[in-house]
């Protein structure tokens, strides 16, 4: 297999920063479990691969003045738990 860089970002912006600079080359990742089906069966590997998932202004449930607003990497227990989405939306956690 041949190497890669790894590069966790710290927020949004990073990520986004991090994807302009490398491109197509780029893989992101927000806990690698498809990463590592990739690595296994792909002949493509990336030349680096981006982790956002310690980027907390991904995460987060809320009301806006557009609506409700899911983060990227909030989880489907997240969603099931959530006292605004239990109200308001009651159809997601089923």
């Amino acid at each position: 297999m041949r190497a890669f860089e790894f590069v966790a970002a710290k927020d949004s912006s990073h990520a986004v920063a991090l994807l302009a600079e490398h491109g197509a080359a780029a893989k992101v990742i927000a806990g690698g479990t498809d990463l590592l089906a990739d690595l296994k069966f792909s002949s493509h590997i990336p030349g680096v691969v981006v982790d956002i998932s310690r980027a907390a202004d991904l995460r987060g449930i809320k009301t806006t003045d557009e609506g409700l607003s899911i983060g990227t990497l909030v989880t489907h227990t997240e969603i099931m738990a959530s006292p605004i989405i239990r109200e308001m939306f009651p159809a997601l956690v089923d």
